[in-house]
């Protein structure tokens, strides 16, 4: 028995929408690229007729509106960004110190001052 062998072809068209709705095929741009099949998988359930192909390219366009709806930033816009400056000890900002930190051996040595030792 004879082995049967399989290809598979990848074909692009691009296509024109005309404002009526109908397409035209650019054969001129057409690209084709083969490839081996080993296996075939099973048949499609679609019907590839053309209000399939119009949905299609519908939903495509629509795809495309909502991906050029979304806010984009420009490199220009990086560019002329106001940059912050570096704040130093941003954590240790707002707190005092807080009196914990005076030990005893602090707290008996006598405290000096501009008229001299303050007294306990």
């Amino acid at each position: 028995m004879e082995q049967k062998q399989y290809v598979v072809a990848n074909i692009k068209i691009p296509m024109i929408i005309k404002e009526n709705g109908d397409l035209e095929p650019l054969t001129d741009y057409m690209s084709i690229l083969f490839e081996n099949l080993t296996h075939l998988q099973k048949p499609t359930e679609i019907d590839y007729n053309n209000s399939y192909l119009k949905d299609q390219i519908k939903q495509l366009l629509l795809e495309k509106e909502i991906i050029e709806e979304t806010p984009m930033i420009t490199h220009d816009e990086l560019k002329n960004k106001k940059k912050l400056s570096h704040k130093k000890n941003l954590s240790f900002k707002g707190k005092k110190s807080s009196p914990t930190r005076y030990t005893l051996k602090n707290l008996l040595q006598p405290m000096v001052t501009d008229k001299g030792a303050a007294p306990f």
